[in-house]
């Protein structure tokens, strides 16, 4: 029900010399900004009171944060629930309502958050808690990186990461199956409508019994 998630945090700069794995800005030098200083005072700057996103009916705020400058790691909570819809919150041991949500109620969940961004370097590191498959990635990282692109007009860039030894296990791992999947586009409006756009023609191959199509890594390596 509870899991930690990591991402990657980069900021591509196009003007840097070299290939495109090159292109990446050392993140303490983001032109004259540093962008653990940046996280730090983005952080502190919604930690008193809740904050109101309404569009998509959020609330959040950070809480209980701690900043270790020496080491430039900051973690803590990122608190964050919905509003807008009524629901009626039961007691399951007695059948009974032990209180109506209303649409200005908001459930909140406490989110664990870590953040590494060493300096020198020019990746970061970032744990985001999630409930239920529930977490808080787009919702930081749609606030950060405005606010990162406001003060330095350069885009911050965060992706999932794979934990290297799990990753390891899929790769030796037999596969037992293999769906190819033919997509093909619609032109005419009305059969748009009734296939949502698209028309889908799906092949399986499975291994016989007991036995295996290869091993994963072969289909990345061709």
């Amino acid at each position: 029900m509870h899991s930690l998630l990591p991402y990657s945090m980069r900021c591509f700069n196009p003007d840097l010399p070299g290939n495109l794995k090159d292109k990446y800005a050392i993140l303490d030098k983001i032109g004259s900004f540093d962008t653990y200083a940046l996280l730090k005072t983005f952080i502190n700057s919604k930690t008193t009171e809740f904050n109101i996103i309404e569009d998509s009916k959020q609330v959040f705020r950070f809480d209980s944060m701690v900043f270790d400058d020496n080491k430039r790691i900051i973690y803590g909570w990122l608190q964050a629930g919905y509003y807008g819809r009524k629901t009626d919150i039961i007691n399951i041991d007695t059948g009974a309502i032990d209180f109506e949500k209303t649409t200005n109620n908001a459930e909140i969940t406490n989110h664990f958050v870590y953040f590494f961004l060493p300096k020198g370097l020019n990746k970061g590191i970032s744990l985001l808690h999630a409930y239920r498959s529930n977490g808080v990635k787009t919702l930081f990282f749609e606030l950060f990186s405005k606010y990162f692109n406001q003060k330095t007009t350069r885009n911050l860039q965060m992706h999932a990461l794979s934990y290297e030894k799990a990753l390891k296990g899929w790769m030796d791992g037999n596969v037992k199956e293999v769906r190819l999947i033919k997509f093909v586009g619609w032109a005419d409006s009305f059969d748009t409508l009734l296939t949502l756009g698209s028309d889908e023609q799906e092949l399986i191959l499975k291994a016989p019994r007991k036995g295996a199509l290869g091993v994963f890594k072969d289909y990345l390596n061709n």
